[in-house]
This record gives C-alpha cells, structure tokens and sequence, in this order.
C-alpha cells in the first residue's frame, strides 16, 4: 500500500481528507496527520511516505518551505498543495519545487481521487523501474553484462559474416538471441549530464546509462527484439540493435515516431539532452556494422546543426563532398604558425576552413574530411620537426572518438584548435631542449642495455624523436652512426669479458646479445683484428 501523510492546521480539514481519502481511495494507508511542519518533518523521517498532502499556510514554516526541507530527508516523495488562496505566485513556486498539484478548497472529490490515480500508477511504475535497475547492477555486478557489452561493441563493428556468426553464437549464451531477419542499428548521444533535476553527479552517471538502456529497450519494442547496450569506445554513446521482422524501416516511418518518443522521454523523465541516429535496414548480421556506422553518421549529423533530435540516415539528402578543405597554402601557413608559435593565426585559419563547411554543405562526412586531413597535416609538421606522432597522441592529438564525443559543432571546433596547440607547444619544447644532453641519455642506455636488441625505433619512441631525425641528431653529436656505436660498446664489453672471465666464446657471445657465435667471432676479427680466442691469448701472455 503506498503511504499518505496529510498536513494541515485545521482539524476539521485534516479529518475531512482524511475520510474523502478513506472512502475513494481504500488502497491508500493514511500514516499519519500533523498539524505543523515540525511535526510532519518527524514522519517523514521516520515513515518515507510515498505521497504528502500539504496546505500552504502552516503556524511558523509554511508548507512551501516544508516541502523543500521535506525533499532533503525523502527524494521520492511526491507532492500535493492545497490552499484556500488562488494564488498564481504560489503555484509558481510549488511547480519549481516539482509538486505533483495545486488543489483548491474545499477539494473536490474527482479532482483529488483523478490526481492520487495518477500519482499511484507513476508511483508503481517508477518502482518497477528501479527494480529493473537494481536486477541489472546486480547482473552487471556479476560481470555478465561488461561480457556481453564486449560482444555487442565487437559486433557493430565487424563486417566479416563468419566472425559475426560467432559473435552471435556467443551472445545466445548471455540470452542474448537474434531470431528475425532484419537488423537496424540507433546511435543515442548525450548532450549533457548537468541539467537541474538529471543524474550529474559522477557515480550516477553509470546509472544514468542503465536508465537510458531500459528505456531504450522497452520504448522501441513494439520493433521486435531490441537489445540496448553501452558503446564501450565512444563516452556518454548508447546504442540500440534492432532485430526485427519488417522489410523497410527507411525514410519517415514507425521507426522515427518511436525514436522521437524515445528521446522525449529520456528528456522528460531523466533529464538529458540527445540526439539519436538511426541507420538503415539491413537483412544480413554482417551488415549490422553498416547500419551502425549510418546511425552514428545521422546523430552526429544532428548534434552538428545544433538539432537535438532523432534522424534518419535516409532523411539526408546525398550532399557533394568537398575534397580539399585545406589549400596547398593554407597547409604552407598552417605549418609555418605551428612552427613558429603564432597560435591565433592557425586558429583563424581553422575558422576559415569551417566558413568553407558551413557555405558548402555543413555535413558530417564533410567534417570527418577535415578531420583527416588535419591529422595528415599535424603528421608531416611531426615528423619533419624530428617529433614523434604517439607523444601527442596520447595527449590531445585528433582522433575519430573525439570527433564522435564532440556534442557540438563548436567543441569540434575547440578540439582542432586543442589539438593545434599541442603539436605546436611540443614542438617549441622539442627545440628548447638540449640535443646533447638527449644524446648523453640515449648513449648511456646503449651502455647499459647493449646486451637487448636495441635499435632506433626502440629508441625513437622511449624518447619522442622521429628515428630518421634521431640517426642524423647521434651522427652530428656523437661523430657514428647508431650501428657502429653500438657494435664499438659490445666489442668493448667483449674484450673486458673476454680478459676477466672464463666465459667459453660462444657464452660471452650470447652475453652480448648476438644469436650466432659465427657472426660475433666474424664481427670480432673485422674489427679487432684478430679471432676472440686469439685476443685472449695474446692477452694473458
């Protein structure tokens, strides 16, 4: 039974409700009556009722105030004003404080029983839904759901059918099946989590994803089988795979109604902006990976215009791609700002390039050739300054999953600019320092670790220099090349080994990281002069 706590300073008024509740609604358990705020704070501390009936004028704290101490000790509760006054002002407030109505006395006895029937059935569904909540947390408690989810996301972005087919088989183990012929994939992007009443704290964000998996998996079900789950690549992204047996879910149709309602009530009920891409229909699994890759085309699409909305893929009309964002001059500037630090120059050229965009056709496939041909240009300027492109990289270089994170045009915008940035500092710092002084390091780890197969792509990436730019830095610093350097220490250990050991040859040959004993002794006579055995004797006569 769900609990009724009614507050109000009149005796007579408490009794009468009390009784019009009784009467109409037997299904109610009355908890208490109290007469102040005071007095009602204590049953809502102690009873958590599910419903509080409330007048406005209370001795001391009135019954606006009450409600909002009230929501502190009890989230859940639910709300229903009644005052004597019809006062818009105090509506007003009572709605920004979510209460569920605004009665009038003497209540009437449709109104007040047509408002607790709702209030019992949004009551009852909402407990439903946290029991769903808390069967999937323990599920994913568990493991089983982190499992699934790995299958899922290696699912919508495979195209190999046998592959695909044991993905599928596998998923049938999690009671997760595939039994219609067709296949539709959704992309849902989260705009934002910090609206006033979503879920934004950082530990319910997971809850907030499940919620959003639910109601996925119960609006669009009328489409057949319908399986929701978390993109593990891609933050704040769920995605929807539909099995179902339609021929056509193209253009206008069942589909975009459902997905429309889906959005509003992911709005209305948790709080958050999406948008939402739905690809087209296809009849094999393989296809699954296609029908993904429209969607999220379509949501972003969306996102891009600034229209948080669902999209179809087949409502984008075919656009003409632009080739070329960047000019062969605007790269040459490009470059030239990066290199010489003058960030804000680099930046307006990039406002240029979306002018261009924008005057063109403001498309996602025509964003995602910019994006391209950024990374190829920050690539070339990398490597020709003697920079490595994974020390930026894992910093704040561009990337397809920032592309598809950005939740608008201008934090795209924002990220190239980001990302202009950090090429351009590392580049200045790269400069700065000393290329003694990282020779110095880089000789003295051969020093050490001569016995390893060390080499200059080992030592390009530990220490951030394109190896091409590193062989010429070791030359000019050191007077060697890398290759003789490194053989000159090995034979220089050989000899101490070879002096003060018994080591057999073929032991200090292993000790030196050489697999043959041939090549080292052949090595050793080239450069020594003479066989390791040889040197040896000579040496202790």
């Amino acid at each position: 039974m769900l609990k009724i706590l009614i507050v109000d300073d009149e005796e007579i008024i408490l009794s009468g409700i009390s009784k019009k509740i009784k009467r109409l609604t037997p299904q109610f358990d009355i908890i208490g009556c109290a007469g102040t705020a005071a007095e009602a704070l204590e049953i809502v501390k102690k009873q958590h009722p599910d419903i509080v009936i409330t007048d406005i004028k209370l001795p001391g704290i009135d019954g606006l105030e009450f409600i909002e101490m009230a929501q502190k000790i009890c989230s859940n509760t639910e709300y229903i004003i009644i005052s004597a006054y019809e006062d818009f002002h105090y509506a007003q407030k009572a709605i920004s404080l979510g209460v569920a109505d605004y009665l009038i006395k003497p209540v009437n006895n449709d109104r007040l029983l047509n408002i607790l029937s709702k209030l019992e059935n949004k009551i009852s569904h909402e407990l439903e839904e946290r029991e769903k909540m808390l069967s999937y947390e323990r599920k994913a408690k568990s493991g089983e759901i982190h499992i699934k989810n790995k299958y899922l996301n290696d699912l919508i972005n495979e195209n190999n059918m046998e592959i695909c087919n044991q993905i599928i088989n596998t998923l049938s183990t999690f009671e997760t099946n595939f039994i219609y012929g067709n296949f539709t994939a959704i992309t849902i992007a989260v705009k934002t989590f910090d609206r006033a009443n979503a879920i934004s704290s950082h530990k319910d964000i997971p809850l907030l994803k499940l919620s959003m998996i639910n109601m996925s998996e119960e609006t669009l079900s009328g489409m057949g089988n319908v399986i929701a789950f978390e993109n593990l690549a891609i933050n704040k992204h769920i995605v929807v795979i539909i099995n179902h047996k339609l021929e056509v879910l193209n253009g206008v149709s069942y589909i975009d109604t459902l997905c429309e309602n889906l959005l509003s009530r992911i709005n209305k009920f948790l709080g958050v902006d999406v948008a939402i891409g739905i690809g087209r229909s296809y009849k094999s699994i393989s296809k699954i990976s296609v029908s993904y890759t429209e969607s999220l085309t379509a949501c972003m699409q969306t996102i891009l215009l600034g229209n948080y909305k669902a999209l179809n893929i087949a409502s984008i009309p075919e656009v003409d791609k632009i080739n070329f964002i960047f000019t062969e001059e605007d790269e040459r500037l490009l470059q030239l700002f990066i290199n010489s630090g003058e960030y804000n120059k680099a930046y307006k050229l990039i406002d240029q390039a979306f002018v261009k965009i924008k005057r063109t056709n403001l498309s996602y496939q025509n964003i995602k050739i910019l994006w391209m041909q950024m990374e190829l240009i920050l690539s070339r300027i990398l490597k020709e300054a003697g920079g490595t492109w994974n020390n930026v990289f894992n910093k704040n270089i561009l990337s397809s999953k920032q592309l598809s994170s950005s939740t608008s045009l201008n934090e795209f915008i924002d990220c190239i600019k980001a990302s202009v940035f950090s090429v351009s500092d590392y580049i200045n710092n790269l400069r700065k320092s000393d290329g003694k002084k990282g020779i110095d390091e880089i000789k003295e780890y051969i020093n050490k670790y001569y016995y390893t197969n060390v080499n200059l792509n080992q030592l390009s990436e530990k220490y951030y220099l394109n190896s091409c730019y590193l062989s010429q830095l070791f030359k000019q610093e050191t007077g060697s090349n890398f290759i003789d350097y490194l053989t000159n220490v090995r034979l220089e250990k050989a000899k101490n080994l070879l002096l003060d050991t018994n080591l057999k040859i073929y032991q200090v040959s292993e000790m030196l990281g050489y697999n043959s004993f041939r090549y080292f002794s052949d090595l050793f006579s080239k450069m020594v002069g003479c066989t390791p055995s040889k040197f040896r004797e000579s040496n202790y006569n």
